[in-house]
């Protein structure tokens, strides 16, 4: 038997510093399998919301009317002028290629993340692999959602984090043509906007709108301008009733499913009893109705609960940007992506990708110690727990349906965003402490 100091907390680091680079190329070997399996798994049978996409981009290509059926009504006719050129491939070959760019976007996005939280939390190439690796493995479940559907969440939550980067580095020009071409292609990136505004930062969130303005203006061209306006009534009617209406458990796309993850159609889930055969009701055993408020009533309350978080969230993010390279916004930016989802209409499995950057940052801080609150590092774990271990491949497919259905994903989410700020607040506190 190995002696017992081989099993102390210096015994395992010895083993692991001994046996790193063998288990780093498990990690990048498992994690080449994995893409080698979408992109195989993408050729071989096209599926999910991709071929919503290309349906979209063919009706763009042959000149029909997009929204037609209720087709990607939540989605913007800039939506499927992007999609348009797969309309030439076949589609064995168009969703691997868009598989590809959303395995790229994330690189990226890893790369960034990364670079922008250098100057903050300072580690080693050695370290680094692992934090990455951590961090992936606990949005894993989102990442490998959103690659089932060509990845496209991904290549947006790339360039609104491309805007930030590219900001920090100075170049505005091309960081609000990233972010304005983000909000255009799906309108809920305007908070990244909406938070460079509440910062000062006027000139960005202005080019950034300019930039969104006219991408949003480049469907015109080829549409013509009957058919261009014709389509954007269409899509902010659809859009505004679906936001506007009084019941809490419809949306834009009718009846709220049980797997979306926004905060109204979760809140509402607790506020009122959704009727039998509803979309956000389970119907296996398990089920528990709560609260049996009237449709108007649940939605005030909603509203009231929107308004607080919004409020509490400007609060906590109310102090300007001391520089363009500004280490501490990492943390804000971050927290900006999460809630912009909760509060988004729809939410699905593959929108919580938002999810990597803050827990990339939160694995960081913890490997370098700087997460030393004990309430922090506890909240941590029990977010990762739900994230990892919540999903049909360890609990089943009755079992994490139910715990869909009490969306506990959601106030994961919203743990998650409330746990960044924290950590963010700290660690500026601590800089603070230290130059003075």
């Amino acid at each position: 038997m190995p002696p017992f100091t081989s099993v102390t907390p210096s015994g395992l680091k010895n083993f692991f510093r001994k046996r790193e680079p063998v288990l780093r190329r498990g990690v990048m070997v498992a994690a080449a399998i994995m893409a080698v399996y979408y992109l195989v798994a993408a050729a071989v049978r096209p599926r999910g919301d991709f071929l919503v996409h290309m349906e979209f981009g063919r009706r763009f290509f042959q000149g029909e009317f997009l929204y037609a059926g209720g087709t990607h009504i939540p989605y913007p006719p800039l939506w499927a002028l992007v999609h348009a050129p797969l309309a030439v491939l076949p589609v064995n070959l168009a969703m691997p290629l868009v598989v590809v760019l959303g395995l790229a976007a994330l690189a990226a996005l890893a790369w960034m993340v990364q670079d922008l939280a250098d100057p903050a939390l300072r580690c080693g190439r050695v370290t680094r692999f692992w934090i990455l690796a951590g961090a992936i493995l606990l949005s894993l479940a989102f990442i490998t959602r959103d690659l089932a559907d060509g990845g496209q969440n991904l290549i947006l939550l790339m360039l609104a984090w491309a805007g930030l980067w590219l900001f920090s580095n100075g170049r505005t020009l091309a960081a609000a043509a990233s972010l304005g071409l983000a909000t255009a292609l799906k309108c809920t990136p305007l908070a990244f906007v909406v938070w460079f505004a509440w910062k000062r930062r006027w000139g960005m969130a202005a080019l950034s709108l300019g930039w969104a303005a006219v991408f949003s203006l480049a469907p015109l061209a080829v549409m013509g301008p009957a058919s261009y306006v014709r389509h954007m009534e269409v899509w902010v009617t659809n859009v505004a009733q679906g936001v506007a209406t009084a019941d809490p458990s419809r949306g834009v796309l009718g009846e709220e499913k049980f797997q979306n993850k926004a905060l109204r159609p979760s809140l509402a889930r607790y506020l009122m009893h959704l009727p039998p055969g509803h979309a956000g009701r389970f119907s296996g055993p398990g089920y528990i109705d709560i609260l049996n408020l009237s449709p108007p009533t649940a939605n005030w309350v909603i509203r009231m609960v929107t308004i607080s978080l919004l409020v509490a969230f400007g609060w906590a993010c109310r102090r300007p940007m001391r520089e363009h390279n500004d280490p501490d916004a990492i943390w804000e930016y971050a927290a900006v992506g999460i809630l912009m989802v909760l509060l988004s209409p729809i939410a699905w499995g593959q929108h919580c990708v938002v999810a990597f950057p803050a827990l990339y940052f939160l694995v960081r801080a913890w490997a370098l110690g700087d997460l030393t609150a004990p309430a922090l590092r506890i909240s941590l774990v029990f977010i990762a727990v739900i994230f990892v271990f919540t999903t049909r491949f360890f609990l089943g497919k009755e079992l994490s349906l139910l715990l869909q259905s009490s969306h506990i994903t959601t106030f994961a989410m919203l743990g998650l965003c409330a746990l960044t700020l924290a950590a963010g607040r700290i660690s500026a506190t601590k800089k603070e402490a230290i130059a003075c």
